[in-house]
């Protein structure tokens, strides 16, 4: 248990030192123990499943077994399979967040490099921020759901996300700019500018649903993780509307 307890601990610190921070101030230790585990376990799936080069019919493979692993048809092996384990044996709760976490896996392991239709995109940003939102949520110690509209937070920074990672996700094969009538990636700046606006749409509305939020703790940490998020885009759009020319 110390040696995977370590291991998780490393692996969230390393990737995602806001979020451990933020849940080491503010989440209880047992909450704080099933984050560190739920962030190691998706950290090294999606690793496997993003890998440039990917074999795909060995992703898909790999999705399918983790998928047996989450509803419990085989047992876990090796340290980062036994973090799952322990991420629900500590939250049983959050195995509705591993099941729609895995769709999000699912999905970017069927992906080829075709342009990614808008409803695709929509649908994939609230696979991801949505179940984020959720686990935080859980781990924070709150016992309801998340009141609507909050998750309009963790869906713009979802969005923030693709924009930060767009080039290297076209390196991984993905690419999530919609396509234009012949079929072909619209203009990248083109459709940074939009995703940008379509995300600041979210964080205001999102920000207004924070008043629902009965917790202080919960409500400062929602609004700083978007602040951080929020202020990234500027620069983000900026970028990318100085494109290389093979993404124009």
């Amino acid at each position: 248990m110390m040696i995977l307890s370590t291991h998780v601990r490393a692996v969230t610190r390393a990737h995602n030192g806001f979020g451990w921070w933020a849940l080491r101030l503010l989440a209880p230790e047992r909450g704080l123990r099933a984050y560190e585990a739920l962030y190691a376990y998706f950290r090294w799936a999606d690793d496997i499943v993003d890998a440039p080069g990917r074999d795909v019919e060995a992703v898909g493979r790999f999705v399918a077994a983790q998928e047996a692993l989450r509803v419990g048809a085989r047992a876990a092996e090796g340290l980062d399979e036994e973090a799952l384990d322990e991420a629900l044996r500590l939250e049983p709760r959050l195995r509705g967040v591993a099941s729609v976490m895995g769709q999000a896996l699912a999905f970017d392991a069927r992906r080829t490099a075709a342009p990614l239709s808008r409803a695709d995109l929509d649908r994939q940003v609230r696979r991801v921020g949505d179940s984020y939102l959720k686990a935080v949520w859980i781990c924070l110690g709150e016992p309801l759901e998340p009141p609507g509209g909050v998750a309009l937070l963790a869906r713009a920074a979802t969005r923030v996300h693709l924009l930060r990672d767009h080039r290297l996700d076209l390196s991984l094969g993905y690419d999530n700019r919609q396509p234009d009538g012949d079929g072909a990636p619209i203009p990248t700046g083109e459709w940074a500018i939009a995703l940008a606006s379509q995300a600041q749409a979210e964080f205001r509305s999102g920000g207004d649903a924070l008043g629902s939020v009965p917790r202080w703790r919960t409500r400062w940490l929602l609004r700083l993780w978007a602040w951080r998020y929020r202020r990234a885009l500027p620069r983000l759009v900026r970028a990318l509307n100085s494109p290389k020319p093979a993404e124009a």
